[in-house]
């Protein structure tokens, strides 16, 4: 299984599908990832019951991830029960802001948005927006991946076109029509959510497991595959079969420790230049985009002066007082520094 730390950095999302359980009718199955027991908070939605499960069948024996959790009623980020850090559509776009390797959401959709609680969304012009990068995300929503469809952009193509330089996803996994899953009557322990959910566990399986030459493209045809035996009928893993789409680059190879397209060492993830090579990142005008990526070459004071011997306008002041601190402000790029 791989081991670099490309797939490790892990959020699951859910929101309720179906239903809520409360006391006894809680699920009551153990789990080992660190976080309130099922029977140790009330309610739990099946998205969550269903996702965890998911990581603890699925994915903890192949990788032990940098994992979060980000369900309706129970989050990473909860401050005194179990659910208070709202599914809300600010958060949403804050933590979703952290740059994540692997983003799984259980939830239901739109051909723009995927659902969070209390009737809010998560709209294409938020994937639009996003400043950090996710590589690879995967959904069982309805809708999101409908690249053929009227709207433009459905939501996957917001966060594959996300205009911003390290904003968005490199890889979108979602239905161009409907997920379907099977709710239970009453929590079950053993339940996994139904077809989408196979899907899912499927891909997870193919993803960690992956010989280091496999391309997402591969993956991706791998897991559909794993489950054509049950697409003989017209049913629900036929449906899913034909509507899940993988929308990014079929060559994207994520087992390759370090994706540097332009080969100066950095990460593309992380590279202020990833398309041209700059391994000391020099960033003068700190706008994020490397010196050799910016708009303006040779010119990193913004005074319109390319000649190579650029002068950095600044305004001194001390600050009298017990530091003795001094303001440093310069004046061609709006920044102010105050030092000891």
């Amino acid at each position: 299984p791989p081991t670099n730390a490309f797939k490790e950095k892990f959020i699951m999302l859910g929101e309720k599908l179906w239903n809520y359980y409360t006391g006894s009718h809680r699920p009551s199955d153990s789990l080992d990832d660190g976080y309130s027991a099922f029977t140790d908070h009330s309610p739990v939605s099946d998205a969550e019951m269903w996702s965890r499960r998911m990581y603890r069948d699925g994915i903890q024996g192949y990788m032990q991830a940098d994992l979060s959790y980000f369900f309706d009623t129970l989050t990473s980020w909860d401050d005194s029960v179990p659910g208070d850090y709202g599914l809300h559509r600010s958060q949403v776009s804050q933590q979703l802001n952290q740059g994540w390797q692997n983003v799984f959401f259980a939830t239901h959709g739109s051909k723009t948005a995927w659902a969070l609680e209390h009737y809010q969304y998560f709209n294409h012009s938020d994937a639009s927006a996003l400043t950090e990068m996710t590589t690879i995300v995967y959904t069982m929503a309805c809708l999101t991946g409908q690249f053929d469809g009227s709207t433009d952009p459905s939501l996957s193509e917001a966060f594959l076109r996300n205009p911003n330089l390290y904003g968005g996803a490199l890889a979108y996994f979602g239905s161009s029509r409907y997920g379907w899953g099977s709710p239970d009557n009453g929590a079950s322990n053993l339940s996994k959510g139904g077809t989408s959910m196979n899907y899912a566990y499927e891909f997870y399986s193919k993803l960690l497991n992956n010989p280091d030459s496999d391309t997402l493209g591969n993956i991706f045809y791998q897991h559909k595959a794993v489950l054509a035996n049950r697409c003989d009928t017209n049913n629900s893993h036929r449906w899913v079969q034909f509507g899940l789409n993988y929308q990014g680059d079929p060559a994207f190879n994520p087992s390759v420790a370090n994706n540097d397209i332009d080969d100066d060492g950095i990460e593309d993830i992380s590279d202020n230049c990833p398309g041209t090579s700059n391994p000391d990142q020099l960033d003068w005008d700190l706008d994020d985009m490397g010196d050799e990526c910016d708009t303006r070459p040779g010119d990193y004071y913004g005074d319109s002066d390319v000649d190579g011997h650029d002068i950095a306008m600044a305004v001194v002041n001390v600050i009298e007082g017990p530091s003795n601190l001094i303001e440093i402000m310069a004046l061609n790029f709006g920044k102010t520094w105050v030092v000891d």
